[in-house]
């Protein structure tokens, strides 16, 4: 077929060699042209049947920190190459995502503020290097940075994440690797930067972690090392700035405490090592890490939730709270030691009264309905209190009270666990309305008594009055 021409078979004669005789007839073939369209189908391409299982999650860029998922199995929908299709889209999405402990941040080292990029290069500087010098130059550059122009603190407010990323990774795990006697003046400079990162977001998680794994190691070498760590900190360590920060005592206290136990290691290096450390630190030193020990045990926190308003950040689940007057909860203790003495009193009145089987005076009450008044003018405005108050509390966090009971981190290192927030905050204030119930039922009880010795008073009054009256009438008869 050409150009929609049809050659009928019936007039074609194949012509061989041997019929180009003179006697043989050539026949010519008839071409026929059809105009018609055939309704021919087209060859049908080879296919391969792709096939795949997919749930779609739309979540914000805010929601990244803290969402979690869980693949049932393998993905299966292929492209051209067999290459499973996710794996590479979650590579070119996991570029921008850094991991930390608190979940993933989305953030590019080129969107930061150039100063962040510089202190970003600085720490990476310091972490390839091994030369003393080197280490000191960068180290005095990170210090000018963070300690003068507070580069740090002003990107745990704007870019928490890569703060986070810097204190995990670079950070606190570097500049406590640094932390040799040899090198004194890396030293100098590392103890008052790792003391300002303790202050900041993840600081003390951090410190902690890689303070305990030191001391908790295996090896008896890592923590000979950790010992001569901890007492270069003491050795440098500034008493004003630890006295005005409750984060760097309680993570030097932690740190001390390790210090000291090693005294009893098992490795005898490790023993007579930490033993003259102790020796070597100069009494003011020595002094301040007794202090902020002492501040442990002695540290008492006072929860101030009434009327505490504050910021409920879903990113990782923390309250930010602006903590109001401990005045509110302090009445609300005073109440309820008050109404303890009253209830004691009237229980043990009551038991002499029923021991004794007599029945209460005319002034006992008097006495009854007047601390049943007390009493229920004390519990219905410690109920207004309690009640008002934590309803502006948990205003602020109304969008999420289903995951806060579980998640929400109150304050940073407040020592408050909110595990069950939401059902003891109702117990109380059930307790309250239900003990103001009972209050005033005590109230009407003791008034109830009160009117009858009141009625019973009058009428024996009554009575004499009248006796007497009838009595002197029958006298004057008498005498008439």
């Amino acid at each position: 077929t050409a150009n929609n021409s049809v050659v009928s078979t019936q007039d074609i004669k194949t012509i061989t060699s041997g019929e180009l005789s003179g006697d043989s007839t050539l026949k010519a073939a008839t071409v026929i042209d059809i105009d018609d369209d055939l309704n021919m189908a087209r060859v049908v391409p080879i296919e391969s049947v792709e096939t795949g299982v997919a749930r779609a999650v739309t979540i914000t860029e805010d929601d990244v920190a803290s969402a979690k998922c869980t693949v049932s199995s393998t993905p299966q929908l292929l492209d051209e190459d067999n290459d499973s299709v996710f794996d590479k889209r979650f590579d070119e999405m996991g570029k921008n995502f850094w991991e930390t402990s608190y979940g993933k941040f989305k953030f590019t080292i080129e969107e930061l503020p150039p100063q962040e990029q510089l202190v970003y290069v600085f720490l990476k500087e310091v972490s390839a290097h091994n030369d003393a010098d080197v280490l000191y130059h960068l180290l005095y550059c990170v210090k000018l940075m963070s300690l003068h122009s507070e580069v740090l603190n002003k990107a745990a407010k704007n870019n928490k994440g890569f703060v986070i990323w810097c204190q995990e990774n670079l950070l606190i795990p570097n500049l406590w690797k640094l932390l040799q006697s040899e090198f004194s003046q890396i030293s100098q400079l590392c103890v008052p930067l790792i003391l300002h990162c303790i202050t900041l977001p993840s600081g003390t998680t951090m410190f902690s972690k890689v303070v305990e794994e030191d001391f908790h190691n295996n090896d008896w070498r890592a923590r000979f090392a950790a010992v001569e760590r901890v007492t270069t900190i003491a050795h440098f360590v500034e008493p004003v700035t630890v006295k005005n920060s409750p984060l760097l005592q309680g993570s030097l206290a932690t740190a001390f405490c390790y210090l000291v136990h090693c005294l009893d290691d098992i490795e005898a290096n490790v023993a007579q090592r930490a033993l003259l450390n102790l020796e070597m630190i100069k009494t003011s030193s020595l002094k301040l890490l007794l202090w902020c020990l002492e501040v442990q045990f002695d540290l008492t926190f006072s929860f101030v939730g009434l009327y505490t308003d504050g910021q409920y950040i879903e990113d990782d689940g923390r309250f930010e709270p602006n903590w109001s007057s401990a005045a509110n909860c302090w009445f609300t203790l005073f109440t309820g030691f008050t109404l303890f003495l009253i209830a004691f009193i009237q229980m043990s009145r009551k038991f002499i009264l029923l021991y004794k089987g007599v029945d209460s005076t005319f002034l006992s009450a008097f006495m009854d309905t007047v601390l049943s008044i007390l009493a229920t003018i004390l519990v219905v405005s410690d109920a207004v209190i309690v009640t008002k108050g934590f309803s502006v509390w948990c205003q602020s966090v109304e969008q999420s009270c289903e995951t806060a009971a579980s998640v929400m981190v109150i304050g940073v290192n407040s020592g408050i666990d909110p595990k069950g927030f939401f059902l003891e905050l109702g117990s109380v204030q059930f307790g309250i309305w239900f003990l103001l119930v009972c209050w005033v039922f005590s109230l009407v009880l003791a008034s109830r008594k009160l009117f009858i010795y009141h009625e019973r008073e009058n009428m024996i009054v009554s009575m004499t009055r009248e006796r007497q009256r009838h009595i002197g009438n029958d006298y004057t008869h008498i005498v008439t």
